[in-house]
């Protein structure tokens, strides 16, 4: 009888855990469309613009995209990944700004915390600005995108599951010390269209790829930001046009067949070729 149960145990155990990863993976989708009704209900309500990924480091407190949403989707609990691991839910974890000390930024007893979703800033909304002979005129203000801009919205990346940035050191885990933690990258920085990068470098070819830095594809492992398949090797995605699905991290990257990857869900344009 023992062995009879303990056969049954071994059968059933890994079933379960499977039946337990799809529970979460649906529940992450879940998450997710409702952030796009905020998302949705921000844009309407700020002229057909999207939000920009944060505020500037130096305000207190600090605001980042989730923050521009919860006045259009209040249920702060939506904004953190259901299956992030121990380490990354210490490291992802970001406090909302309307749950700390308001003169200075720091978490309260009764502080609320989002962590795990990276928002698509380089084509959506860049925060960074930049002023100087090697920068763009346009850099000297934060881009948003508007929804003329998104022509193919159901096939445009909103919000996703993310990794973190490296950056730059490959002793590092991604996310690591909250590096890049609520951005998602694509797999080649921005560059005719969106913000064109991510503002940290010279200009829109060399060094601002990736946002902690970085020049070419060649740098990809140690600074992109990119889509994390923790569910079940699927990536939880939120689209432009509000709705939620699971997808291949290869089909997002668009590197199915051997392709080397494009920018082609997250540019606004359906587009394998622009940047």
């Amino acid at each position: 009888m023992v062995a009879i149960v303990a056969l049954l145990v071994s059968i059933l155990l890994p079933a379960l855990a499977t039946a337990k990863q799809r529970a979460r993976a649906t529940a992450c989708v879940s998450h997710q469309r409702q952030i796009g009704i905020g998302l949705t209900g921000y844009v309407l309500s700020n002229k057909d613009r999207y939000p920009k990924h944060s505020s500037p480091s130096s305000m207190v407190p600090r605001h980042r995209w989730p923050d521009y949403l919860h006045r259009y989707m209040k249920n702060t609990q939506v904004y953190t990944c259901t299956s992030l691991s121990e380490r990354q839910e210490k490291d992802f974890r970001q406090p909302f700004a309307h749950t700390v000390d308001a003169s200075t930024g720091k978490p309260l007893p009764g502080t609320k915390y989002h962590g795990g979703y990276g928002y698509n800033f380089q084509y959506l909304g860049n925060a960074r600005t930049k002023t100087g002979p090697t920068a763009l005129p346009e850099w000297a203000e934060p881009y948003h995108a508007t929804l003329r801009e998104i022509r193919m919205s159901a096939s445009t990346v909103a919000v996703a599951d993310t990794m973190g940035s490296r950056k730059g050191n490959p002793a590092r885990q991604p996310g690591e010390g909250s590096s890049a933690v609520y951005v998602v990258e694509p797999p080649l920085g921005s560059r005719d269209l969106g913000s064109r990068g991510s503002r940290a470098g010279a200009d829109p070819d060399v060094g601002n790829m990736w946002y902690e830095g970085g020049t070419d594809p060649a740098d990809e492992e140690l600074y992109r930001s990119r889509p994390d398949a923790r569910h079940l090797d699927r990536v939880s995605v939120l689209f432009c046009d509000g709705h939620a699905e699971a997808v291949a991290p290869k089909i997002l990257d668009g590197r199915t067949h051997g392709a080397s990857g494009d920018n082609r869900y997250f540019n606004g344009r359906f587009d394998s070729a622009r940047r």
